[in-house]
């Protein structure tokens, strides 16, 4: 097995069994939501992965961004947020 590490732009076109995405820098962006804020970005991030995708980040913040809220209402109700800490 190998390990990718790769920004949205770089894996347009690219896919793996197994995506980690940080939603980290675009929660806390100056409010304009990043990549999480850019729906095409989003859909470029969210389809590279082939059977799992692990989004971290606060989930309070990234609820809030514009099109990422349904995101994280989506998985909650699939059981799939869990806290770290």
């Amino acid at each position: 097995a190998s390990v990718c590490v790769a920004t949205v732009a770089a894996a347009q076109g690219l896919e793996w069994d197994v995506v980690f995405l940080s939603g980290f820098a675009s929660a806390c962006g100056g409010g304009g939501g990043g990549f999480a804020g850019d729906a095409a970005r989003m859909c470029v991030a969210f389809t590279r992965a082939r059977h799992h995708l692990v989004l971290a980040g606060p989930v309070r913040e990234l609820g809030g961004v514009p099109g990422f809220g349904e995101v994280v209402a989506a998985a909650r109700g699939l059981g799939g947020v869990r806290a770290a800490f």
